[in-house]
């Protein structure tokens, strides 16, 4: 017997790890060389996926109430785990 839940469990880990990628983008380019970043490509890479996983929470509380807080959990566990072992690994590489 497989539980409802875990269709909305797993679309929201991929909806956290997609939402990290901007993030990603900014560590990486940190990490360069003489990286030179711009202001405003980190701050939008910053913001953006907070404001868009935003939108996908609210998408889901209007479609599907009961599957906002597996999906909500399960996103926002995984963006901050996604950003949080590459902003440990940009640390490294960088000193």
């Amino acid at each position: 017997m497989a539980w409802p839940g875990v269709a909305h469990v797993i679309l929201g880990v991929l909806m956290g790890v997609a939402g990290a990628t901007p993030m990603l983008y900014v560590l990486h380019g940190a990490t360069k060389d003489e990286a030179r970043l711009d202001v405003r490509r980190v701050i939008a890479c910053g913001l953006a996926p907070f404001m868009v996983l935003q939108l996908v929470l609210l998408a889901v509380a209007l479609l599907r109430p009961e599957a906002l807080l597996g999906f909500g959990t399960a996103m926002s566990l995984a963006f901050l785990a996604v950003v949080s072992i590459a902003g440990l690994v940009a640390w490294k590489r960088m000193g």
